[in-house]
């Protein structure tokens, strides 16, 4: 009763409501979230090793590092909540970027 009470308040704000088991919302959002920002996080790192600023004015590279100014303790915690979907979509990542680092060379 509780969840309909709740998605009839979301449906009222205009929003679609999806249920989903728990495990299937901890795998979609590991990869359409979760990684994403792990992704910036690391590129943010790598490009502050190349003196890059975060704070840049260049248009593309604002936009893509816009999810990186996310708090990074609120994403830890994230991260180690859903670390074993987190950890199977890096796996699945690393092997497609290692696959399209074999068809480069």
């Amino acid at each position: 009763h509780e969840a309909k009470s709740l998605a009839e308040f979301w449906h009222g704000l205009g929003c679609d409501v999806v249920f989903m088991p728990p495990d299937l919302h901890d795998a979609i959002y590991a990869h359409v979230s979760h990684l994403p920002h792990l992704l910036v996080f690391a590129a943010g790192l790598c490009l502050h090793r190349l003196n890059v600023s975060m704070h840049t004015d260049q248009a593309l590279l604002k936009q893509f590092l816009r999810i990186g100014m996310s708090n990074t303790r609120m994403w830890a915690d994230i991260f180690i909540e859903n670390r074993n979907e987190l950890n199977h979509a890096l796996a699945q990542i690393m092997a497609m970027i290692e696959h399209m680092v074999g068809e480069l060379e």
